[in-house]
């Protein structure tokens, strides 16, 4: 008799309460697939509590078997999934991967649509989603169950097999690989996670899978400095007329950039989604393809190939976000790249630790750049050369020249364009190095419009 058992792990407590786990006696691999496959309908053996012998297949009755009575009636349960396990084995690797880093705390409650496979994933606030196609035996769509992560990555770890299937009934997940059977205890999942497929839902646009990586990577801040206030922190993604715009905020410093949508973009979309879980998207994403992203209530979602990654979404309560994010920015001034940061490098030769602001005038056919130490008994002018807009001549920028720097060294940009929106309140840095401009959105310290 071969028994095959998955080891208990502690309970998690969750928005579904406090399930309990469990694992059973293994069965033989070519009789259960009989049984799925209808061949033993008459035959409760394999489901309602009778433990088969490895080698002959025959139940096996008595104290032994009644120890390990499975809770799952014939009428119940019924195969909802057989698919190649190294398959599965990936599937499950990736969840593991996105959403638990390194760790296999949670809850991963499983569904099937006519698709395949569906595998939600669900730790705090965020919620993670990936499907995979099935080349076997897909029935009828059956609702979800929670199960424990950890067991179930166990479970899929030891399959060898070619096939696998998995059975679910009343408060239980069967998984049967090989000539083992394991037995998952479930329970009803969190009503959060449970996500449409992307064909049902609502299509708000689609875009390259390149060009959704660069703005996601040029709108998320490094994950060096921990992951210190990163529950807190938001990427704001707008899509409309044709264009999808990343933004983040970070104290006073507003990161955006904008790519060209290949279709939809007409309906007008806006959302704020956790900034781990843009970086989990942004690292998923391959260099080809064509990425589909849609809203489905509290969720957005990012569908490529055959995988799907849904994000809840944040309550992005900044009050920033509109003092920031100007409609309109209508003053503009260019420069090359080289030549800014030359001067920059120059200027913040004076500056201290403590004051670190920039003075930008823009005289005809020059522009200014000074900056001074707390005294300010030293004060250094570099006359640089540039295209201005008329509206811009006699305007005095104050900016952050760490923040300006940063935008130089985003993405090594050719060509920089300073814009002041119509309220005066924000520039927008653009560096443009390719087809996507990266945005950076400043506060101005203080501007010398006359009103």
């Amino acid at each position: 008799m071969r028994r095959a058992y998955c080891t208990p792990v502690n309970d998690v407590q969750g928005a579904h309460g406090r399930p309990s786990y469990d694992a059973n006696v293994g069965t033989r691999c070519d009789t259960m697939r009989r049984h799925l496959q209808g061949q033993h309908a008459g035959c409760a053996c394999c489901v309602c509590g009778a433990v088969l012998h490895s080698r002959t297949g025959r139940p096996v009755h008595g104290a032994y078997a009644e120890a390990h009575q499975y809770t799952v009636s014939m009428d119940s349960a019924r195969a909802f999934l057989i698919a190649p396990g190294a398959r599965l084995n990936r599937l499950v690797q990736r969840v593991l991967g996105i959403g638990l880093r390194g760790s296999e705390d949670g809850t991963c409650p499983a569904a099937v649509d006519k698709r395949g496979a569906v595998v939600y994933f669900t730790a705090g606030s965020r919620v993670l989603q990936v499907s995979m196609g099935i080349e076997g035996c897909a029935p009828a769509p059956l609702e979800p169950a929670a199960v424990q992560l950890r067991l179930l990555a166990e479970v899929v770890r030891s399959v060898s097999t070619r096939t696998l299937a998995l059975v679910a009934g009343d408060g239980y997940l069967t998984v049967f690989t090989g000539d083992a059977c394991f037995n998952i205890r479930t329970s009803a999942p969190d009503a959060g996670a449970i996500l449409a497929p992307c064909l049902r839902c609502a299509h708000v646009a689609s875009m390259a899978e390149l060009e959704l990586r660069v703005l996601l990577k040029a709108t998320c801040p490094s994950a060096a400095g921990g992951e210190g206030g990163s529950e807190q922190a938001c990427v704001h993604l707008a899509v409309g007329r044709g264009i999808a715009i990343c933004a983040s905020i970070e104290g006073s410093r507003v990161s955006c950039a904008a790519a060209p949508c290949r279709d939809g973009g007409a309906l007008c979309c806006s959302a704020a989604l956790p900034m781990d879980s843009a970086r989990e998207v942004a690292r998923l994403l391959g260099s080809s393809g064509t990425v589909r992203i849609y809203r489905h209530g509290g969720v957005l979602g990012v569908a490529f190939g055959k995988t799907e990654v849904a994000c809840r979404l944040a309550h992005a309560d900044i009050t920033d976000a509109g003092f920031v994010l100007a409609r309109r920015y209508e003053y503009v001034l260019s420069l090359g790249c080289r030549e800014l940061d030359s001067v920059l490098r120059r200027a913040c030769v004076l500056m201290e630790d403590r004051i670190r602001d920039l003075s930008i005038l823009v005289t005809p056919g020059h522009l200014m750049v000074s900056a001074s130490n707390t005294v300010r008994e030293k004060m250094e002018e570099v006359v640089v050369p540039t295209g201005l807009n008329r509206c811009m001549l006699g305007v005095e920028l104050m900016v952050n020249a760490d923040k300006v720097r940063d935008v130089l060294s985003d993405a090594s940009p050719r060509l920089v364009s300073f814009h002041v929106d119509a309220a005066r309140r924000s520039v927008m840095l653009a560096g443009h190095s390719g087809p996507v401009a990266h945005r950076h959105i400043l506060p101005l310290v203080r501007t010398g419009f006359e009103d």
